[in-house]
């Protein structure tokens, strides 16, 4: 892959990154699992592709602020995912409880 399809690609990473974090921000996450695949097809890509070789100085600067702005992105839904992730457990571990109880005191039920 040339350099320019290369940076390409990482521009394509950045966008998708873009638009998780924007429906990480809305609590989209469903949004955010769809787009994640994508994100990953492109970033394998990358690391099949992207051998450092060729680049001119200005293309060096490019890559380097759009990989820091993909890491600030990732960070960023880290951050946001954080209080979900803790949330989901929760309801998981209530879940749990629950049918431990319904269990117990109910065992035709189940």
């Amino acid at each position: 892959m040339d350099r320019e399809a290369i940076l390409a690609v990482y521009h394509k990473v950045s966008g998708v990154m873009d638009l998780m974090v924007r429906a990480a921000e809305a609590g989209d996450w469903d949004e955010v699992t769809e787009l994640e695949p994508q994100c990953s097809a492109y970033v394998d890509v990358l690391r099949a592709s992207d051998h450092h070789d060729g680049l001119t100085e200005d293309e060096r600067e490019y890559k380097m602020r759009v990989i820091r702005k993909i890491l600030e992105d990732d960070q960023r839904i880290r951050e946001l995912a954080t209080p979900w992730m803790r949330e989901l457990s929760e309801l998981i571990h209530h879940s749990v409880t629950i049918r431990k109880v319904s269990q117990a005191y109910h065992p035709q039920r189940f």
